[in-house]
């Protein structure tokens, strides 16, 4: 089983399927991987950064453009007397900076252990705030980040969000607005379950690897799955009355991650339609790997496609780009949002 995430969530990556992986076809070949000592480092730490780097070396997204031989010397360098995992994690971390995807990172085994344990603390609840209907009749639903990785609480998240697309939908709403402009990314499963209603069923989007492997992800009666892994069920899922009303989504620089694969899973919808500026450019799958001390490499192993073979990997350029409107104005960004949403929304029920 492959472990997969978006920021600090957790992906199961499945079955293969069809994508077009023409724009990785001229990458070559990987490396040799080659385990390395240097300096007076102890055996079983020496082991320890060869196991992370050969884990990065094989599976990072940037693999075929890496100097792996000044890597894995320059992490031994920056490691220079320790004696502890512990204290070869800033080397660690280093490289997964240099590997220049902005999207990896490391965990140490408190945060792996922090992020499995959520249960008491503040709950990662879908606030009531996050649905309203707009003058003219228009619905709004904001798909708020959620960073957690407890099954009670992912649950919760997606079951509120559903309710509320209920609740907006008994209204009868001309349109329906989406917002993601706040989301920076998270726990991606309980983000698109609850938004599944207005999203539709079937295949949304799949994770494309440097090597072409290509695994999709799906929304269909209130599970959400990889493959055939379900990854989360909302049970009595909701179905909104009116299939093909027109979506408008929001989004801007902050919408990353776990956010842009929202907006992935959009893409290809019949009358939708995306505003705002350009979204954070992390439109990547991270994969993780977990060390011997349980610490974790969280590492960006895929790019997003969507259901129609797309794929991105970077910035996403929304159909109507708003960033001049509001560059003197930077204040009136929401409203400036809405206002061309709405103005879309009419016309399409005319």
């Amino acid at each position: 089983m492959k472990i997969y995430g978006f920021c600090l969530s957790v992906f199961l990556f499945a079955n293969s399927c069809t994508c077009d992986s023409t724009d990785n076809a001229a990458l070559k070949p990987e490396s040799k991987i080659k385990s390395i000592q240097i300096g007076d480092i102890p055996d079983s730490v020496a082991n320890y950064i060869n196991a992370a780097l050969d884990s990065i070396q094989q599976h990072s997204i940037r693999k075929n453009h890496i100097d792996w031989t000044h890597l894995r010397t320059s992490t031994f360098h920056r490691a220079k007397g320790a004696t502890t995992y512990q204290q070869t994690y800033p080397a660690i971390q280093e490289a997964l900076r240099e590997l220049g995807d902005n999207h990896s990172f490391f965990k140490t085994p408190l945060q792996h252990k922090k992020w499995h344990e959520s249960k008491g603390k503040q709950p990662h609840k879908a606030e009531s705030s996050i649905g309203m209907m707009l003058e003219g009749g228009f619905a709004l639903v904001e798909v708020r980040s959620f960073s957690s990785g407890d099954q009670e609480q992912m649950l919760d998240y997606a079951s509120r969000l559903q309710a509320k697309i209920k609740e907006l939908d008994a209204q009868n709403p001309i349109g329906w607005i989406v917002n993601l402009s706040h989301n920076p990314g998270g726990n991606l499963w309980p983000m698109l379950a609850g938004i599944g209603p207005l999203v539709g069923e079937g295949v949304l989007g799949a994770f494309l690897t440097v090597d072409g492997a290509c695994s999709p992800w799906m929304y269909e009666e209130g599970e959400v799955r990889v493959g055939e892994e379900v990854l989360l069920k909302v049970p009595n899922p909701y179905t909104i009355k009116d299939k093909q009303a027109p979506i408008a989504l929001l989004v801007d620089e902050r919408t990353a991650s776990s956010g842009e694969a929202i907006l992935v899973s959009f893409m290809g919808r019949p009358d939708t339609k995306s505003f705002g500026e350009p979204t954070a450019g992390l439109s990547t799958a991270n994969k993780n790997f977990t060390l011997v001390d349980s610490a974790q490499l969280v590492l960006t192993s895929a790019v997003f496609t969507d259901r129609n073979g797309r794929i991105y990997g970077k910035k996403i350029v929304p159909d109507v780009d708003l960033s001049n409107k509001w560059y003197f104005l930077p204040g009136f960004k929401q409203s400036i949002m809405r206002s061309e949403a709405k103005d879309w929304l009419m016309k399409m029920k005319r």
